[in-house]
């Protein structure tokens, strides 16, 4: 399993996971956070995570393609919410 394959599984957890908590729209720091209380974070810092999570964001260029698609949407500056 590749680093980015690991990191969006862990973004994707987090994101349903902040969702459930009715933590929706949630911020990209609150799910790194999310992902640093389970993981070190010395292995899923920002510059590994950043990237990730931009490919997986729908209304976001860049990043590199996940392999779950972009199952998430950008809903105001900083702020997204899971795609339906």
């Amino acid at each position: 399993m590749t680093e980015n394959t690991y990191n969006w599984r862990l973004i994707l957890s987090a994101a349903q996971s902040l969702t459930r908590a009715g933590q929706t729209p949630f911020t990209r720091i609150s799910v790194y956070q999310w992902i640093w209380r389970r993981y070190s974070r010395a292995e899923h810092d920002r510059p590994s995570l950043d990237p990730t999570l931009q490919g997986m964001t729908r209304n976001s260029a860049g990043g590199p393609p996940s392999a779950c698609g972009k199952p998430l949407v950008r809903v105001s500056r900083g702020h997204y919410i899971l795609a339906e």
